[in-house]
């Protein structure tokens, strides 16, 4: 993944490379090579409804995975 940002950013000259990669962002490494980071909010109220919608999850299941 660094060689595709230092390719499309130095090589190809892009102004912008939007990467989701939340694991790598934990590892703490995107803060070194990416500059603005911008993080998207949901409301849990908003996560809880779409994760029961979309899973099928019971509010009981959703609350857990939301928990974790």
């Amino acid at each position: 993944m660094f060689s595709e940002i230092i390719r499309l950013k130095f090589k190809e000259k892009k102004e912008m490379v939007i990467i989701d990669a939340p694991l790598l962002y934990e590892t703490k490494f995107l803060e070194f090579v990416c500059y603005p980071i911008l993080v998207p909010y949901c409301d849990e109220q908003a996560q809880m409804e779409r994760l029961m919608k979309r899973n099928g999850m019971s509010e009981s299941d959703a609350r857990s995975r939301l928990d974790a």
